[in-house]
């Protein structure tokens, strides 16, 4: 019982940092490299968030990407979507993914 209130408390503390760091670096007057390494962020936290919290907090962050003005972002988000299909097999979430991936073609 300790363990998981520590691990949900953890996982609530590293949650907020990350979507603050997220938000800052995506905003689209930030320099180029940081919309990048936010892309690639929200990524690889498809791996560690449990799939209802990354679609509500991350999955938002991920679509504004995908529609960012500079090819190369949304290159590093088409590039991070199969890493997220392998981790949610959820069809209602893949379809989203599906629409990201329309939306950068």
């Amino acid at each position: 019982m300790f363990c998981e209130i520590v691990s949900d408390i953890s996982f609530s503390l590293i949650q907020t940092q990350c979507l603050q760091l997220i938000q800052t670096l995506s905003d689209p007057s930030e320099r180029l490299l940081s919309r990048k390494l936010a892309a690639r962020i929200v990524s690889f936290l498809a791996k560690v968030c449990p799939l209802g919290d990354y679609m509500k907090v991350f999955m938002p962050y991920l679509k504004k990407m995908a529609e960012d003005e500079n090819w190369e972002v949304r290159k590093v988000v088409a590039e991070g979507i199969p890493s997220v299909c392998e981790t949610f097999e959820d069809s209602a979430s893949r379809e989203v993914l599906y629409d990201i991936v329309i939306n950068i073609i």
